[in-house]
């Protein structure tokens, strides 16, 4: 059996350089070299995986493999992941005549072992060959795939239930031509609409990655990508059914996620090599409820698949005890199918490519429950091992002049997604009046756990050692860049005083330098190490929040210098822009001087379509509430602007009365048509009683939008937005 390469850690030659390529084979312990020598020589083929040419290998040298103590190959023989079959032989076979067509940079191919006493066995994508020299290539981050086969039935079965009793045959288009509020306001009519929208966004995890294959395969068939990393979270959970009570009673979602991308479920074959690591999610055993494990919506998910909580309460499964159990026979398709090996690296020209598992769940870390129950988990993280060999290869491999890359599934930086990244920002930081580095917040939420400051400390290079210039993680579901110093003044009591952190738009400053490479060069020397997180690959969800719309990394190298690691968005249909950090904005400048009986308040909701080419029209449905909660409210007044800032066409706008005025309550909605962009600012007086009781405690500021466009002649819902912001007490 074949145990590598493999298709999550192809083998990769080059043209003119490489001769030969390793295979490691895994026999019955009762096997001999000489009879392994017979049943391997001129029963290894080659297939393009693209053309479907097949060539006879021609075996060069069998000869054992030894297994040291922290070989992969132990790992694989004490889990038991090939049966009986734990010895293990290294094979050298010699590369076949291979043509490559432009614009193409390489031609996968799979591997055939064919066994005179059994079955063929077959690695998929498991060798590229390629005229690279590695000093001008393009590689794409993609992360947090979450495959599995219930994705496929979520979004029908949902759709089936909640809808049942809507009248879908209501002419509803009609409605939106003459731009009648009725369409908004009418409940049987917002059951159309809702399911429109609804419809617009039944976009899963699966869908994504089908939709990912077909891009990625264009820009490799045009030359434009070289390979694909994919760092973590491959899958949602391993079982596929909760019925079966052990791995082997039926197909793993590794085996599907397997087939995804060699083309046998529902997809094209991704023809483009990818190197793997696993994320906690590919540890966990069980599904898990969409709602969580409580009413409270402990660990609920469903957010992430594009769900409201309204939704997600029709699709039911039954329970499991533990749906966060990790095991250690969870990764044995993993092994299998996609990657016999957890930590490995790949060496391209100057750069080292150095992947680590950072492992399962972590429920024992100093805040591991907490950051668990807010939804951001951390995991175990790494091993001391995993830093001694880290520390050793750069010893022993890495050169002055070559670039270093760590990937890894979870993070060693990560802020709670409760603060916008806004606030992060060295520029923002510096005008209220705080340090440019970050000092205030916690930088270890959903991150590794075990020797998480161990391993900043020698991505900095600490003790003359070459620094990392990237490391790359995913895990959190959203963009993030951060720049890593060795402070000044520190204890030695705490590593996290020992180096600072800084967050910026880094890949942004680098954009701008144009390729230029003695800046670029300058740029890596002033800002290395930078730790990167980036967006998963999934569905948009269904509150879009700036950095959270799902996409990839691309990273271009240009004369062996990276030039570009920009934030590519998948996403590619218009959705509503709104932020309750930096969208939906309430000040109350609270006065302190006793005997006055009124407060001032300002705010501004700003509103935006991104996404917008192909748009002819628009209209949004703009509903806006101002409550105060008090003692003695007599009364307000709310002096509101509206400016428009882009325009599709020519519109109108439409503003209705308040709607169930009272003295605590201000409530209208407003109807603008063909408008991308516009800003609704308001400042105020709130009036209250004079007695001594008297006062106002809080203000909340509620804003719902619902955004339709035309696209090619037909009306799509894009998006049913509900945010708030409040200062002071509230409810």
């Amino acid at each position: 059996m074949i145990v590598g390469p493999n298709l999550g850690n192809p083998a990769v030659i080059s043209l003119g350089t490489d001769t030969y390529f390793e295979m490691t084979l895994a026999y019955n312990r009762t096997h001999k070299q000489k009879t392994v020598e017979r049943l391997v020589r001129n029963h290894i083929v080659l297939e393009n995986a693209r053309t479907h040419q097949k060539y006879s290998a021609k075996v060069l040298e069998i000869f054992p493999h030894k297994i040291s103590k922290y070989s992969y190959l132990r790992n694989l023989a004490q889990h038991n992941v090939y049966g009986f079959r734990d010895r293990f032989f290294k094979v050298r076979v010699a590369i076949p005549p291979v043509k490559i067509a432009p614009p193409r940079k390489f031609e996968l191919f799979n591997i055939t072992y064919i066994n005179p006493m059994r079955n063929p066995h077959t690695v998929y994508h498991a060798l590229c060959v390629t005229n690279q020299n590695w000093e001008n290539f393009t590689f794409i981050q993609a992360t947090d795939l979450h495959i599995a086969k219930r994705n496929d039935a979520i979004f029908d079965t949902i759709a089936t239930k909640k809808f049942l009793h809507v009248d879908l045959d209501q002419p509803i288009q009609s409605y939106f031509e003459a731009m009648d509020p009725e369409i908004f306001t009418n409940p049987k009519l917002r059951g159309v609409l809702e399911f429109l929208e609804y419809r617009n966004r039944a976009n899963n995890f699966n869908s994504a990655l089908r939709q990912f294959i077909t891009q990625a395969n264009i820009l490799a068939s045009q030359g434009k990508l070289d390979f694909v990393l994919m760092t973590g979270d491959l899958i949602d959970f391993v079982r596929i059914s909760p019925y079966s009570s052990s791995l082997g009673a039926e197909r793993s979602n590794f085996q599907l996620f397997h087939d995804f991308l060699i083309g046998r479920f529902q997809s094209s074959p991704l023809l483009v090599p990818c190197f793997m690591v696993p994320g906690n999610h590919d540890f966990r055993m069980n599904h898990y409820k969409l709602m969580g494990m409580t009413s409270l919506d402990f660990a609920a998910e469903y957010k992430s698949f594009g769900l409201t909580r309204n939704e997600a309460i029709f699709f039911k499964q039954p329970g499991v005890l533990n749906p966060l159990a990790s095991s250690s026979k969870a990764l044995i398709d993993y092994y299998r199918y996609l990657n016999p090996k957890l930590d490995f690296f790949k060496h391209l020209g100057k750069f080292h490519f150095l992947f680590y598992n950072s492992g399962p769940d972590a429920f024992l870390g100093e805040n591991s429950l907490v950051d668990l129950i807010g939804g951001e988990p951390d995991t175990t993280g790494l091993l001391p091992i995993q830093i001694t060999w880290l520390k050793q290869y750069i010893l022993q491999h890495v050169r002055s002049e070559d670039k270093v890359i760590a990937i890894f599934h979870t993070p060693p930086l990560n802020f709670s997604r409760e603060y916008d990244i806004h606030d992060m920002l060295g520029s923002t930081r510096l005008g209220r009046g705080a340090t440019p580095w970050i000092s205030e917040y916690r930088l270890d939420v959903g991150t590794i756990s075990s020797n998480r400051s161990k391993f900043v400390l020698t991505a900095l290079g600490e003790g003359e050692s070459h620094p990392l210039d990237l490391v790359l993680s995913g895990h959190v579901h959203r963009p993030a860049e951060y720049r890593v110093e060795i402070s000044n003044t520190y204890s030695t009591e705490r590593e996290e005083d020992r180096y600072r952190v800084y967050c910026d738009y880094f890949s942004r400053q680098l954009m701008e330098l144009g390729g230029d490479s003695a800046r670029v060069r300058e740029f890596w020397q002033k800002n290395r190490p930078l730790f990167v997180t980036s967006c998963a690959l999934g569905p948009i969800n269904s509150h879009v929040r700036e950095g959270r719309v799902p996409g990839y990394r691309q990273f271009q190298v240009k004369d062996g210098q990276l030039t570009n690691f920009g934030q590519v968005h998948r996403h590619q249909q218009p959705y509503i822009f709104l932020s309750r950090h930096r969208n939906v904005t309430l000040t109350v400048p609270w006065r302190s001087t006793i005997g006055n009986n009124w407060q001032d308040f300002t705010g501004k909701i700003e509103v935006e379509i991104s996404n917008c080419e192909g748009i002819s029209r628009a209209l949004i449905f703009f509903d806006v509430e101002i409550r105060f909660h008090g003692h003695g409210i007599r009364g307000y007044e709310v002096d509101p602007h509206l400016q428009v800032k882009n325009r599709f066409t020519r519109g109108k706008i439409m503003q209705s009365p308040l709607i169930a005025a009272s003295k605590k309550i201000y409530h209208r909605f407003f109807i603008i048509s063909n408008v991308q962009h516009f800003q609704w600012s308001f400042r105020g007086t709130c009036r209250y009683g004079a007695g001594p009781f008297s006062g106002l405690l809080g203000i909340r500021l509620n804003v719902r939008v619902i955004s339709v466009v035309q696209r090619a002649g037909e009306w799509r819902v894009i998006g049913d937005e509900e945010t708030s912001n409040k200062v002071g007490l509230s409810y």
